[in-house]
């Protein structure tokens, strides 16, 4: 186990030399991988690290793996690392201070050359993991020695924990254009994984439903470690579209949300149109309706009640949801 990581001290400034250093034949020997958000730090927030590292102050391990290139992709600290070049770069004045209130207004060249150099000289503990490093090691390392995940969401947790060609296929769906016109999601969930999200239960639940049980995280993540052995891409990706497409042509113009002006869309409610859908298509594959009978259930007091529930994972209620989209749409009773 110990030979397939090592904890490791390096300066910054070789950090920042290691993460910037890229050209057309030269590639950066660390790197953020694609499946990470984007950069969402706050001025503030990058310049309250700023002054943990010149305060000397602790801070939690960087975490990085080798690729099969030998070169080492972030798992945690993309955003430290995007702030620390940031600051050295001056694209972000210091603000907020509370302890260095001094520093306040300051660009990194403004700060003297005594404090630049000790500040590029600051070491940091990285966490380096060979490509020898199974999943399972990465992922108990991560949850047991890290304070971050408890600020990431579910599915970012996820990616960083699993990560791989499937999740990448999710994140591929949920960047659909007309996904993205049915499901609104607003600004600040989506760059968390929201969007993603929804498109991976959506693929849990219609594949799976009958392995539901009672905790959603471990049927999510069951269905994930299974996937990642294998799964047929070209008839998910026919399905999802199948689904949007049968919602677009049929659903009120608002899609999967509440109405025209909603700004974002409630799980449950995209739960039980986009997977009653889906299993309502795999029983007639010819099957047609209309918007005025879509819509009569849709507004139904019935409809409402069944999404609206507090219980929203319990079990007979996700059943209860799915069920009723496809039930109404098979004209069943």
């Amino acid at each position: 186990v110990f030979a397939d990581y090592e904890v490791r001290e390096y300066p910054l400034d070789v950090v920042i030399s290691k993460y910037e250093t890229e050209s057309e034949n030269n590639k950066n020997e660390i790197y953020i991988p694609s499946y990470q958000r984007p950069y969402v730090w706050t001025p503030t927030q990058a310049a309250k690290f700023i002054e943990s590292l010149l305060l000397g102050l602790p801070i939690p391990h960087f975490l990085i793996a080798e690729d099969i290139d030998g070169r080492y992709e972030i798992i945690d600290g993309s955003q430290r690392i995007q702030a620390i070049s940031k600051f050295f770069n001056n694209e972000f004045v210091l603000q907020g201070l509370t302890i260095l209130r001094g520093l306040n207004g300051f660009y990194f060249r403004d700060l003297v050359d005594s404090r630049q150099k000790r500040l590029k000289k600051r070491t940091i503990r990285i966490v380096e993991f060979t490509n020898k490093a199974d999943q399972k090691l990465r992922q108990e390392f991560f949850l047991q020695t890290l304070e971050i995940p408890r600020m990431l969401t579910t599915y970012e947790l996820r990616n960083r924990l699993y990560g791989g060609e499937f999740l990448n296929f999710i994140d591929y769906c949920a960047e659909n254009p007309v996904f993205d016109l049915l499901c609104p999601i607003s600004g600040e969930k989506e760059n968390k994984g929201k969007r993603a999200e929804l498109v991976l239960r959506f693929f849990a639940f219609s594949e799976c439903l009958d392995k539901f049980e009672r905790e959603i995280d471990t049927f999510i993540d069951a269905y994930i470690k299974d996937k990642m052995l294998d799964f047929d891409k070209k008839t998910m990706l026919n399905s999802f579209n199948t689904v949007l497409s049968f919602v677009d042509k049929y659903f009120p113009h608002y899609g999967f949300a509440k109405s025209a002006k909603a700004i974002s869309t409630p799980r449950v409610r995209f739960e039980a149109i986009a997977v009653g859908v889906a299993l309502a298509l795999k029983e007639n594959p010819d099957l047609v309706t209309t918007k005025e009978a879509v819509l009569e259930w849709l507004e139904s007091e019935e409809f409402k009640a069944v999404t609206t529930t507090d219980a929203a994972n319990n079990k007979s209620n996700v059943m209860a949801r799915i069920n009723f989209v496809k039930n109404q749409l098979l004209g069943i009773i």
